[in-house]
């Protein structure tokens, strides 16, 4: 996901998407103005938080697009034009949780307290440890992705 860039220039995944940059480099701003305040471990709460959050919201989106499926009277294209909206929720949402999740978590540790993540983890190479909870939600969002994609194609 990250490419071995300085830790003050943006990554490539990053930058494809420039709301989202200009999202995460106010967060990273924030967090560099007070260093002392801020630990890996806040982070991953952080990030744990507002991932269940966003994957609820996703949910719920979705579920009121499923809900309003009983409609006789909508026509094929009204059909697919929900069907689109959905996959878009969903595909956005996704890719926005897996960009922040990387770059906030490489940027609030080689950024903001000067330490590669292998150091602020205590390991080094890809199996990097996250939080626990973290992971759960990563797992979750993946598998939710994974199995929306695989109910709508």
């Amino acid at each position: 996901m990250l490419d071995r860039t300085s830790v003050h220039v943006p990554s490539h995944m990053l930058t494809s998407y420039p709301s989202l940059a200009v999202y995460v480099n106010a967060i990273l701003t924030t967090f560099n103005s007070l260093p002392v305040f801020i630990s890996i471990s806040d982070l991953e709460d952080v990030l744990t938080t507002s991932g269940e959050a966003l994957l609820e919201f996703v949910r719920t989106v979705e579920d009121g697009f499923d809900g309003a499926e009983g409609d006789y009277s909508e026509t094929e294209t009204e059909k697919r034009g929900k069907e689109s909206k959905v996959l878009v929720i969903r595909q956005a949402s996704g890719v926005s949780v897996r960009v922040l999740v990387a770059n906030l978590r490489r940027g609030v540790s080689e950024g903001v307290h000067g330490a590669s993540l292998e150091a602020m983890d205590g390991e080094a190479g890809d199996g990097r440890k996250t939080g626990e909870k973290l992971k759960l939600v990563m797992v979750e969002w993946k598998s939710w992705l994974d199995g929306a994609n695989g109910e709508r194609e």
